[in-house]
């Protein structure tokens, strides 16, 4: 029963919150683990300048790569 109420809660408050950005890479470090992101992934954001600092889900994600940019 705790994990559907949890399930439900979360499913009413994904819009509550929205935050888009552009990182460097196609992953983080977990745990000495590289882990890639992609859609319905958790992630571990900390932004200084908009001080977000908490676990976000992944609703979607573009890739870019050039010669000159790098990956982003």
């Amino acid at each position: 029963m705790d994990n559907f109420v949890l399930r439900e809660m979360s499913l009413l408050m994904r819009k509550s919150l929205t935050y888009n950005a552009t990182v460097e890479g196609h992953g983080q470090m977990i745990e000495d683990q590289f882990s890639a992101w992609g859609t319905d992934c958790v992630v571990d954001v900390q932004d200084s300048v908009s001080g977000v600092n908490e676990r976000m889900w992944i609703l979607g994600c573009t890739y870019y790569k050039s010669r000159v940019g790098g990956t982003h």
